[in-house]
């Protein structure tokens, strides 16, 4: 469920981040924002009706 909210969000998002030195601390902020608002939504809905809120999720990841 965190990939699929933080790709609402606009990011490849999951349990684990690596954060590098072309990482501003306001991406990291952002980021951290956003992870935030997931985890409290997914807080929420784990009180209410967990299984009814989760989307199967298909990426296709292709070399360029």
């Amino acid at each position: 469920m965190i990939t699929q909210e933080m790709l609402k969000k606009g990011y490849l998002g999951s349990n684990i981040f690596y954060p590098s030195i072309a990482h501003s601390d306001e991406i990291i902020d952002n980021y951290i924002y956003n992870l935030e608002d997931v985890f409290d939504k997914i807080s929420n809905l784990y009180v209410t009706n967990f299984d009814k809120n989760i989307n199967p999720i298909f990426l296709n990841f292709q070399k360029g």
